[in-house]
């Protein structure tokens, strides 16, 4: 898995990349996994930030049917080292540098039927130089219709959508420290041979003080294989004099 991105600003051109590795092997009941991934962040007038970082779990995997659906649950231990060096300029999320190193417990639970996984989550709390930091997140899919919901210290938000093959209608809200921001999501997948194609807009508000932050219009391509995608998108925000223009392509 991997992914680069290039963002444009002011006019300033920034690169972000990450790649990752996973590896994995079952024992019985038990199993394994890691992960090996590291990231870059190019800024012009500043040095490159660099970070490698490794990870393994060591997981009990635990199944049984529940109403006619089969529940997979998997508890274990998590433990993971991280170095970085260089000036790093977070704008993006996913690009704080992770802590130098963690040791938790991890548990994840889904529910698999016959029209696919309507609801998983997962919680995880390990130990860092910062203390505890714990997390969770969840997905419900009931037809058309998704939930997602993540909290951890930091940001704590959820979203809601409508789906039906062509088109996504979703809203979503966040909440971090004093901030309480949310917006609408739209999509429309292009119909016949473009089918690959995607239009989005995606708007962010500041809904205590009714301000917009920033709107942002995208397109989006996936292969037809599921495993390679790219994304391109123009960001208006309320403190920049011009738009950021941002491409994301991702391997898997």
């Amino acid at each position: 898995m991997g992914g680069w991105g290039l963002a444009v600003a002011d006019p300033q051109p920034r690169i972000y990349g990450r790649g990752d590795a996973v590896l994995g092997h079952s024992l019985g009941p038990s199993r394994w996994v890691a992960q090996a991934g590291g990231r870059l962040l190019q800024h012009p007038e500043q040095a490159t930030w660099l970070e490698g970082r490794l990870q393994g779990q060591a997981l009990l995997d635990l199944w049984g049917d529940v109403g006619g659906m089969r529940h997979l649950a998997a508890v274990g231990l998590l433990a993971g080292l991280a170095r970085d060096q260089g000036p790093v300029d977070i704008r993006l999320p996913g690009e704080a540098p992770t802590p130098d190193w963690q040791l938790g417990p991890t548990w994840t639970s889904r529910l698999v039927g016959a029209q696919g996984v309507p609801f998983s989550a997962a919680l995880r709390a390990p130990l860092g130089p910062q203390g505890w930091d714990p997390s969770g997140n969840a997905r419900l899919r009931l037809g058309a219709f998704e939930a997602r919901a993540q909290a951890d210290a930091h940001l704590q938000g959820g979203a809601v959508a409508w789906r039906d093959g062509l088109h996504r209608l979703g809203l979503r809200l966040q909440h971090r420290g004093a901030l309480l921001q949310g917006g609408p999501e739209l999509g429309w997948q292009l119909p016949g041979p473009l089918s690959g194609w995607e239009l989005g807009y995606r708007g962010l508000f500041d809904l205590q003080d009714r301000d917009s932050l920033s709107q942002q219009a995208r397109l989006g391509w996936r292969s037809a294989c599921d495993c390679l995608s790219a994304r391109l998108g123009a960001t208006w925000s309320a403190d920049r004099r011009v738009p950021d223009l941002g491409l994301q392509v991702e391997l898997r």
